[in-house]
C-alpha cells in the first residue's frame, strides 16, 4: 500500500485496500506491506494519518466490526483471514510498534548502505553493508519471526 517515496498513502488506495479485505474468499494470513506507515520521533514510534487509518481498518477486519473512512463505511461482521503483521520501511532504521488491537507493526532499516544518524553501523564490503529481512509466519504457535541478513538483530512478535 502506497509505495510512494512520502508517508502518503492516497484516499483511492486506502479505499482499494479496504475493500480488499471484503474480498478475501479464504481464511488467508494477510501481512500489509506499505511504505510508510509509521514515524520514529526522538525514540517514540507513533502512527501518520494514513497508517493510523489502515492499522485501524486492521484492526476491524480483525476484530469482525465496522470501519469508515473516506465516507465509505465497510462491515467486516463476515470476513474471514487474519492481518497479522503490517510491515514497513522508510525511516531507515528498526522498530516496533503494536496496532490498538494487537497487530505488530515493524519498520526494518533500509537494504541501501547508507550510514544514517542513529541506524546501525554499516561497513562496506563487509554482510553489515546489507541490512534485509527474511519474515517467517508460524500460524500454529501464531509467532513471527524476522532474520536478519545483514546489520542488526533477529526479532520475534507473537499476534492474537
Amino acid at each position: 500500500i502506497g509505495c510512494n517515496a512520502t508517508s502518503t498513502i492516497e484516499a483511492e488506495s486506502r479505499n482499494a485496500f479496504f475493500a480488499s479485505l471484503l474480498n478475501l474468499t479464504e481464511d488467508y494470513t494477510v501481512i500489509v506491506i506499505a511504505h510508510q506507515l509509521a514515524a520514529y520521533n526522538n525514540g517514540n514510534p507513533a502512527y501518520g494519518t494514513a497508517g493510523q487509518l489502515i492499522a485501524s481498518a486492521c484492526d476491524a477486519f480483525n476484530g469482525r466490526y465496522s470501519f469508515t473512512a473516506n465516507g465509505i463505511t465497510y462491515n467486516y461482521s463476515n470476513a474471514t483471514g487474519k492481518v497479522v503483521l503490517l510491515l514497513q520501511g522508510h525511516t531507515h532504521i528498526d522498530f516496533d510498534l503494536t496496532s490498538p488491537q494487537g497487530i505488530p507493526s515493524v519498520c526494518t532499516t533500509c537494504d541501501t548502505y547508507a550510514q544514517q544518524i542513529g541506524s546501525l553501523v554499516r561497513t562496506a564490503g563487509t554482510v553489515t553493508e546489507q541490512a534485509f529481512d527474511i519474515v517467517h509466519v508460524n500460524t500454529d504457535t501464531k509467532t513471527i519471526k524476522l532474520t536478519r541478513i545483514g546489520a542488526g538483530s533477529d526479532r520475534s512478535f507473537t499476534y492474537a
